[in-house]
Formats: structure tokens, C-alpha cells, sequence
């Protein structure tokens, strides 16, 4: 089934039944935060943008973008790889979550 076009609606069908919400009670208490809060982050944020996450992207190379004027000013360091990725993967969830007000997560 290789380079098969998989529509949207099917994408969307099965990561709604897979995606699960498990020891939502412990996690709840361990954050601090109402059980039926992070359901309701979960049907409304999370399940609601997952037709504009699965999106198909135009077929071809990325476009990347210049990094000439990415270079730290004199003097100050580059942040490091890790961070970055943190805060990409941050960027993510907030984008896919709404306005970020759950919290943050260490």
C-alpha cells in the first residue's frame, strides 16, 4: 500500500480511536488540575485540531529557511540544540492546544 493517498477523514478516524486518555485521575493529581479539564483539552483542543494537523503537505523538498541571520549577536551564545527542541516541541503543543493555559509542564 505504498504511495497510497489516504484521505483526511480516514487519518482523522484513526487516530481518534487510538489516541486514548489513560490514568487521567494520577495525572490530574500529580498536576494539580481537574480530571474532566484535561478531557475536556483532549475532545476540544487536541481531537477538534486534528484534520488541520494531518493535513497533507505539498509533495517536494522542504523550503529552509536562511540562516544568516539566525547567528548569535557577539559575545552572547547560541542556545543549544536541546533547548531548541524543547521549545519546538512546546511550540507544538501550544499550536495544537489552544492558548497553552495548562500549565507548564517541566
Amino acid at each position: 500500500m505504498a504511495n497510497r493517498i489516504i484521505p483526511i477523514e480516514t487519518k482523522v478516524n484513526a487516530l481518534s480511536q487510538c489516541l486514548a486518555l489513560l490514568n487521567v485521575e494520577v495525572v490530574a493529581k500529580e498536576l494539580g488540575v481537574a480530571p474532566n479539564s484535561i478531557r475536556n483539552w483532549f475532545e476540544t483542543k487536541v481531537l477538534a485540531n486534528l484534520p488541520e494537523v494531518l493535513e497533507k503537505e505539498q509533495p517536494g523538498p522542504k523550503v529552509k529557511a536562511a540562516r544568516a541571520g539566525m547567528r548569535p549577536a557577539e559575545g552572547k551564545r547560541a542556545a543549544s540544540t536541546g533547548k531548541l527542541m524543547r521549545v519546538r516541541i512546546i511550540v507544538q503543543i501550544v499550536r495544537v492546544c489552544g492558548s497553552g493555559r495548562m500549565g507548564y509542564i517541566g
